[in-house]
C-alpha cells in the first residue's frame, strides 16, 4: 500500500500486534510513520485470543510451533 501511495505519513497510524513483523514496524518508523505495537491484556484477554483464533485457526498451529522453537528463545524482537 505504501508503494502505491495509498497513504502518507501525516494521515495514517499503523498498529500491529506485538510479535508480528517487528522488522516492518521498525522500517516504517524510520520512514516517519506513526506506529504502535499493542498487546492485549486485562480481564478480557482470553476472549480476545479466542476471537482471533476463530478468525484464523491456522494461527494456533503457528503459535504452538513458535513456542516449541528454540530459536524463539534466542531472538530479539527489538521494539
Amino acid at each position: 500500500m505504501e508503494q502505491r501511495h495509498y497513504f502518507h505519513q501525516s494521515n495514517v497510524e499503523i498498529e500491529m500486534l506485538y510479535g508480528i513483523r517487528p522488522d516492518l514496524i521498525r522500517s516504517l518508523q524510520r520512514k516517519g510513520y506513526n506506529c504502535k505495537v499493542y498487546l492485549p491484556y486485562g480481564q478480557e484477554w482470553y476472549l480476545y485470543l479466542c476471537h482471533r483464533l476463530a478468525e484464523n485457526p491456522e494461527n494456533l498451529y503457528l503459535a504452538v510451533t513458535d513456542m516449541l522453537s528454540t530459536s524463539l528463545l534466542d531472538s530479539n524482537q527489538g521494539y
